[in-house]
């Protein structure tokens, strides 16, 4: 061999794919995670108040007695799954959590598919948040609407990015399928449609902004950033992708020599600094030379408050906007439709907020359960309803098809086809309309139909006891925007925490902040979230979590199973600001010969690193306490220790809690009822009093002579039959002897 023979290393199959591998096997480990901590014992604790009724109605649909929409319930949704794995698997308490379950499962694998947005980095580390958040884990393992509502709501944002990402139809069609998954599950899929609506119209009016200027600015050459195709801000890594990329696509028409020069001088700190100062005096030169180009704050926000309108009315306004530049309805827009068209009969009863309308009443929002059925009354308020929903429903209709019409019927047809189907129990309950689509939304927005109970600040009350540590990420995130994040940013942060102070210490006096504190405080805050200058995906989910946490807050009702709708945005931004942490150093590493020296990056990677693991370590650990009580941590054999005995709930995201000895007494009836020969014909009476039937309904369902009777009047109880009562009553109670 010559002195001069060089032999180049061949890399092996692991090395060519350990990136890859390395994400498969972290997000195998999510999954695996995810699944053990959500089935293993699932049904060992015994049900809350609210499972019980949940449960009975869905055991009541798996007989086969009929199904009738209640607002009273949420929607129909969870009903219909457990239902049908009550047929499946038999009706017991594990297979009444076992939907929330396998859902909360694939929540926590949902990021994935979002990893354009999060980062390759940011999706894995949003799944394992996901899988080990205490309120996650808590109500994945609830039968409650809670983890479907979260799921509908997940897919849907990443339908919506990925038709901003590529705008081909069969996004919008399968976000249709979300959206009305989502209406049926719970009425507070009105609140995560309004937020994201409300984030698409801000999007769609910054791109007609955008086609105005551009329409009157003078043209000017193609910047090195937009021959790579990358934003201003963009990291050196992401600029090395996306010169890699340009250059692994042969086929693609580009200039070469031009996309070569900008990855020379953007891959150069120096170079960069130097160009970036050059392009500033350029647009400074062009704002000079031409102030008349510019639209005007005052028109940009006007265009910017009609965006939806203009969406809507693009193809009857067709002279009007050309003459402004408007020439191409934004991807945001077509999006914005179909949410807003689809949705909009569903906000309806808001009409009666008109002071000419009023509310007539809605006598169907009460429901009574009784064993074998319910009692449904329809309301007072028909031509209020038929006269709203006929007139929204022509306007969406002339506006859908005005916009796509083969896209629009296929998402009207999608969409309704799912909603009424299910309201209407598969075509069983003629008043479908009535309490779906109009009494959703007539029953809740009543300040009676909430949950008195806890302060104003209950949400920032609850939440920092479970989730900590994406809290702890996003707020170490507002810190560096404030003081990182160019003055922009801080004025904006400074004026906006001011601003809601304001509102929240307003004194009585001045009724109209005071009254309306709530909202005002939302409006402060999803207003300064937008005006910030942040990445697309980062200000999506910050806009989100902001919203979600001060509209829950401003509409009042206090329910920690809402507490998963300001969670999963959360985990999201928490994941994204970990993501970007990740990659924002971008020192190299220095090699000598026989050592490696891990430079300052690698280091502080570590550093983040590590912080995030003992984040989810304690995370998990109060996800566990909370799930499956404090005396069920699962030891390291895999085994758990003894049951929880208390009858009194003491985590926050359980505030209705039946003693665990119900099961036992139910043991103790079953053997009652084998020694005396009755077995399951054994009479029972139970006190519906101070809500103590609750458990008991469910518990005992399949005893057919089981009786509810309030004892707090007085009741004797007959000879042969088991009294269940509050002990309150315990003087009112008498047996009868003979």
């Amino acid at each position: 061999m010559s002195a001069c023979d060089v032999h180049f290393h061949r890399r092996s199959w692991f090395e060519r794919n350990r990136t890859a591998l390395l994400a498969l096997g972290a997000a195998a480990g999510v999954a695996i995670v995810a699944a053990v901590t959500r089935f293993w014992q699932l049904g060992a604790r015994t049900f809350q108040g609210d499972e019980t009724v949940y449960s009975l109605l869905a055991n009541q649909v798996a007989r086969g007695r009929g199904w009738e929409q209640s607002p009273v319930v949420h929607g129909p949704m969870q009903f219909f799954a457990t239902a049908g794995a009550f047929r499946v698997l038999g009706t017991s308490d594990a297979t009444a959590r076992v939907m929330p379950a396998v859902l909360g499962v694939l929540l926590a694998m949902l990021p994935l598919l979002f990893h354009r947005q999060l980062g390759r980095a940011g999706a894995i580390v949003a799944a394992t948040l996901l899988a080990v958040s205490p309120v996650m884990l808590y109500y994945s393992r609830f039968a409650g609407p809670d983890i479907y509502l979260a799921f509908f709501s997940l897919a849907t944002a990443i339908l919506i990015w990925r038709y901003l990402e590529r705008p081909e139809r069969p996004y919008l069609y399968l976000m249709a399928v979300t959206l009305a998954f989502a209406v049926v599950t719970s009425e507070m899929a009105l609140l995560v449609i309004a937020i994201f609506a409300a984030y698409l119209w801000y999007r769609a009016g910054g791109e007609f902004i955008e086609q105005v200027a551009t329409a009157t600015a003078p043209e000017l050459p193609m910047t090195h950033y937009e021959h790579l195709g990358v934003a201003a801000g963009a990291t050196t890594r992401e600029i090395r992708n996306a010169y890699r990329q340009l250059l692994d696509h042969h086929g693609r028409d580009f200039d070469r020599a031009a996309v070569v020069e900008a990855y020379r001088v953007l891959s150069t700190p120096a170079r960069r600094q130097a160009y970036d100062r050059k392009l500033a005096a350029r647009a400074a030169r062009v704002a000079e030379a031409a102030p008349e180009s510019s639209i005007g704050f005052v028109a940009a926000a006007i265009i910017g408050a009609a965006a939806g309108v203009i969406a809507m009315c693009w193809p009857f306004i067709a002279g009007v906007r050309r003459r402004r530049g408007l020439t191409k309805l934004p991807a945001a827009a077509d999006a914005l439709l179909v949410m807003m068209l689809l949705a909009l009969p569903f906000y309806g009863p808001l009409v009666e907020k008109l002071p000419f309308v009023g509310d007539r009443g809605f006598d169907g929002q009460t429901m009574v359960y009784v064993v074998g059925g319910t009692t449904h009354t329809p309301g007072g308020e028909l031509p209020v309803m038929l006269i709203t929903l006929g007139a929204i429903f022509a306007v969406t209709m002339v506006a859908g098809m005005a916009w796509k019409w083969h896209a629009w019927v296929i998402c009207w047809a999608t969409f309704y086809g799912i909603v009424i189907t299910m309201f209407s129990g598969f075509f069983t309950d003629q008043g479908s309309i009535w309490t779906g689509i109009w009494g959703t939304l007539d029953y809740w927005w009543r300040p009676e139909a909430h949950v008195p109970d806890g302060p104003p600040y209950y949400y920032a009350m609850i939440l920092p006891a479970y989730e900590l540590l994406p809290i702890a990420i996003a707020a170490a995130g507002a810190a560096w925007l404030a003081v990182r994040g160019g003055w922009r940013n801080r004025v904006v942060i400074a004026t906006a925490v001011a601003a809601i102070a304001g509102v929240v210490v307003a004194p009585a006096w001045l009724s109209p902040v005071a009254q309306h504190r709530g909202w005002l405080g939302c409006i402060v805050a999803a207003g300064a979230v937008l005006a910030l200058r942040l990445p697309a995906t980062t200000k999506f989910l910050a806009f989100w979590t902001v919203a979600a946490f001060f509209g829950l807050t401003a509409i009042g009702r206090k329910d920690s199973g809402l507490t998963v709708q300001i969670a999963l945005p959360m985990a999201l931004l928490a994941a994204r600001l970990v993501n970007d942490a990740l990659s924002s150093f971008e020192m190299p590493r220095v090699e000598v010969p026989s050592f490696r020296i891990a430079a300052p990056r690698r280091l502080a990677q570590a550093f983040v690193v590590a912080t995030v693991v003992a984040g989810l370590a304690f995370s998990a650990r109060t996800g566990v306490l909370a799930a499956w009580g404090h005396g069920r941590v699962p030891q390291l054999a895999g085994a758990l220790a003894t049951d929880d005995r208390g009858d009194t709930a003491i985590e926050l995201i359980q505030p209705d809690r039946i003693a665990p000895d119900v099961q036992q007494v139910r043991a103790a009836i079953e053997r009652a009822g084998e020694q005396s020969g009755q077995g399951d014909q054994i009479p029972i009476a139970v006190d519906t009093s101070y809500e103590f039937a609750k458990g008991w309904l469910w518990y005992l369902r399949a005893y057919p002579n089981l009786q509810i009777v309030d004892m707090r009047k007085g009741y004797r109880v007959p000879a042969g039959t088991i009294a269940l009562f509050d002990a309150r009553n315990r003087s009112k109670v008498n047996v009868d002897e003979t």
